[in-house]
């Protein structure tokens, strides 16, 4: 099987391989120039054809001086038979080589006619010096760019008359031409003393970006707030669930972190700096609907498009107060003009605990403990708390006894390899009337934490047509259906494992001796709480019990749907009329059983509990919904190219709801605990509760652009909410 498959491989290369040279063949054979020139040099003939086509021409600049001047006359002539007319009755010929066309005189191929033109065999012994200058377009000299022999480390910069020099002991080279401002050139030259003459063309600028911002888009020449822009590229690269974790190091001044490192755990955004006593979250947009405190697991990050963040006053003030912390706006992608296109994506990815925390082995665990006894003594009064407990002379067990005493290490124990998977399909195309795009994903993780992970399943459509000749109408929806479980990490959320897992002795010692990994509480801890002289800490809680038996759970659905018309009033003025409506629906579930810091049944001599609310468990739903309504008159235009205006006024309306409804049950029967969460309904209702409430905001908008000479910008910007 080994062997068929090797063969199987073979194929394969050599049949792409033959599919690259007749592609290349192919285009050399078909490809047609127009070229009408009198009395023209050969220079000017090579620079009018590299021009109209992809080859490029290598050839001697002192043997091709000697070409005759010639009238040339063609009309979509194929370019063998263009090449062919042009050297018929000369000293010159022409080869063919990949996308380069080498120009030497024929007494050169007569010396190499049983060797490839390509054949570095045929490199003379000494260095040879390949010189040229590199120039844009207009015939400017370019200062800075890289020239590199291809497969090899040789390379140098140009000068500021765009000169280069490089040595070479080959006779062919492939050059390299980069440039941060322009189009790489690849050229297949004739190593010689003769200079070369390379031109290089601008690319298309950034500036040229269009760059999302309220109500609109501009180019990002033209833009005059600070807006950060991610680059998509390279965001689609990154494994994660959610776009914030993506986010991270990508736009300038924007700090991602995150509250607990739960899966699914929400984390916290700062654009505009942290506040002390407010919350610091920004504004988010989702195809033009503005949402305060997103669901950051409802958007599928392989479902977004475009992402700016809006971080200054010019660019957040036309979405009013709301927005003082900053704006996300996040663009989903549309089906283009296409025919139908399906694509798929799988990625999988694993998790690891990079570096753990030193801990202490058996021998130094007990030493501490013997040392506290130590620091802890009088000269009258000899403490020996610890001592007793680990140490028994008359058995001959003593310090050195605990070397081979091998300990629990709690974080092998809790921690494992993580595990992330997704599956992403789009089913995209249209014409020039209609375009549509369908996505659906399905995610996965399993976190680092035992009995820690999250799932989601996420669908989105989206809709253009054009219905008249000035009539657009448009639809968005989506849907995404979440849920995550297991423990908080952080003590500060009544999970704790963490810092009980770095906390949690390594041995048992030899009083009160104990099974550390079956007994929820440290017998030192659980026998002062029984004699009624302590109490239970956290750090007395065995943290591998305790994440194997809590039980949190959080579910949500969140479904959006936005549909917008516009129309083309008169010439450059736009109505636009949107309506959306989206709702979060979240039920968090939690249950605590007696093998749980939370749900523990001890009881001390005295009769005091540890727990009062005994075996308990939650259950509490909230349901947030939003409307919205936005109606906005644009009008772009411009006099000539000195005088550009942009303007948009508008009105919207956004209404939402949020109610939320609740209880928890408290000292179940140990008898129904088998039952989870199913128990609730056999312990004491507790706190339940409920309530609803409801906002409502108007709000009149404008917006004003002015560009003078693609030199002066000029934005003003008025909001008023109510």
């Amino acid at each position: 099987m080994r062997n068929f498959n090797f063969i199987l491989f073979t194929v394969a290369i050599v049949f792409q391989l033959f599919i690259v040279n007749t592609a290349i063949a192919q285009t050399y054979e078909t490809t047609q120039v127009t070229i009408r020139l009198k009395n023209t040099t050969l220079k000017k003939i090579i620079h009018e054809i590299e021009r109209q086509t992809s080859f490029r021409f290598a050839f001697v600049e002192s043997d091709i001086a000697g070409f005759k001047n010639r009238d040339v006359n063609f009309e979509k002539e194929f370019l063998p038979q263009c090449l062919s007319k042009i050297f018929e009755s000369s000293d010159f010929s022409f080869k063919l080589v990949e996308k380069s066309i080498i120009i030497l005189k024929k007494k050169t191929f007569s010396v190499v006619s049983n060797k490839s033109i390509n054949d570095n065999s045929l490199s003379p012994l000494s260095d040879r010096v390949v010189t040229g200058t590199v120039k844009d377009q207009n015939g400017n000299p370019i200062f800075g760019t890289t020239v590199k022999i291809k497969g090899t480390n040789s390379s140098t910069l140009t000068d500021k008359d765009g000169k280069f020099s490089l040595k070479t002991n080959k006779l062919i080279v492939n050059l390299l031409f980069t440039h941060v401002s322009y189009s790489s050139v690849e050229q297949k030259v004739i190593a010689t003393t003769d200079a070369l003459n390379i031109m290089m063309y601008e690319t298309s600028s950034k500036l040229d970006e269009v760059v999302v911002v309220g109500y609109g888009s501009v180019k990002k020449r033209d833009l005059t707030g600070a807006v950060g822009k991610v680059n998509m590229e390279d965001f689609h690269k990154a494994p994660v669930s959610s776009f914030d974790q993506a986010l991270q190091g990508r736009v300038a001044g924007v700090v991602v972190s995150s509250g607990d490192g739960q899966p699914g755990a929400g984390t916290q955004i700062s654009i505009r700096g942290t506040s002390v006593t407010q919350d610091a979250s920004p504004l988010y947009v989702i195809d033009g609907f503005p949402i305060e405190n997103v669901n950051i697991n409802s958007i599928n990050p392989n479902d977004i498009e475009s992402l700016e963040v809006l971080k200054d006053a010019s660019s957040i003030a036309i979405y009013g107060s709301r927005a003082s912390n900053g704006v996300i706006m996040i663009t989903t992608r549309k089906g283009k003009v296409s025919s139908p296109r399906v694509s798929y994506n799988f990625s999988s990815g694993l998790q690891q605990v990079t570096k753990t925390i030193p801990l202490m082995n058996p021998f130094q665990f007990v030493k501490l403990q013997l040392d506290l006894d130590s620091a802890a003594s009088t000269p009258t009064s000899l403490v020996t708390r610890n001592s007793s407990i680990y140490l028994n002379p008359s058995l001959g067990i003593g310090l050195d006894y605990y070397k081979n005493v091998k300990g629990f290490d709690w974080q092998k124990l809790l921690l494992k390899d993580g595990s992330i998977q997704t599956h992403d399909l789009n089913i995209s195309g249209g014409n020039g009337d209609t375009r549509y795009s369908i996505s659906a994903s399905a995610f996965k993780q399993d976190g680092i934490i035992i009995n820690t992970g999250l799932k989601r399943y996420s669908g989105r459509f989206n809709l253009d047509m054009k219905l008249a000749k000035k009539l657009n109408w448009g639809l968005n929806a989506s849907f995404t259906n979440s849920s995550s479980h297991g423990t908080v990490p952080t003590s500060g959320n009544g999970g704790g494992v963490v810092q009980s897992m770095w906390q949690y002795r390594p041995v048992a010692g030899l009083k009160n001796s104990q099974d550390l990994i079956n007994n929820l509480i440290d017998s030192t801890s659980l026998q002062d709480f029984l004699n009624g002289t302590g109490s239970i800490g956290d750090n007395q809680i065995n943290p591998l019990l305790q994440a194997q038996n809590e039980f949190r759970e959080s579910r949500k659905n969140d479904a959006t749907i936005n549909t917008y018309l516009e129309y083309e009033l008169f010439k450059n003025v736009k109505l636009k009329v949107t309506g959306g409506y989206t709702a979060n629906d979240l039920k968090y579930s939690t249950f605590y059983n007696s093998n749980t810091q939370q749900g523990n049944l001890f009881v001390n001599s005295a009769g005091g509990v540890s727990n009062a609310n005994g075996i308990n468990g939650g259950i509490q739903n909230v349901l947030t919904q939003n409307l919205l309504n936005e109606n906005t008159l644009s009008y772009n235009g411009r006099i000539d190219n000195n005088h550009i205006f942009n303007f948009i006024t508008g009105f919207t309306y956004q209404y939402g709801q949020s109610e939320n409804y609740g209880f928890n049950s408290i000292n179940i029967p140990a008898s129904q605990q088998f039952l989870g969460i199913n128990s609730l309904s056999a312990g004491t209702p507790s706190s339940a509760g409920g309530g609803k409430q409801h906002n409502q905001l108007y709000s009149m908008l404008a917006r004003g652009n002015y560009i003078l000479d693609q030199k002066y910008l000029f934005t003003a910007t008025v909001r008023g909410d109510g």
